[in-house]
């Protein structure tokens, strides 16, 4: 866990600085020390955070570059109104 939260220091310092909105997309593991270190978490604060598959979490960028947890682990788009059905291919 130690490796990854150093590893992906240069991408949180990068978004801390970038001008534009931003989709990031990782595995959960990854995602939490990520949300972590851009709330300015430590390393302890990542195993709060647990990630459903396909979930969505947003975050704002307030004018002085830190981050503000909007939205966390939504899945409500998962959930359609009506099922799915398999189309049958012809």
């Amino acid at each position: 866990m130690h490796m990854t939260w150093e590893r992906i220091r240069p991408i949180t310092d990068r978004l801390h600085h970038e001008p534009a909105n931003t989709l990031i997309v990782s595995h959960g593991g990854t995602s939490s020390l990520l949300l972590s270190q851009l709330i300015r978490g430590e390393i302890e604060t990542a195993r709060a955070f647990r990630f459903h598959n396909c979930a969505v979490t947003e975050l704002h960028r307030r004018p002085d570059g830190t981050f503000q947890l909007i939205r966390f682990n939504d899945t409500s788009h998962l959930t359609a109104a009506e099922p799915i059905r398999n189309a049958a291919i012809r």
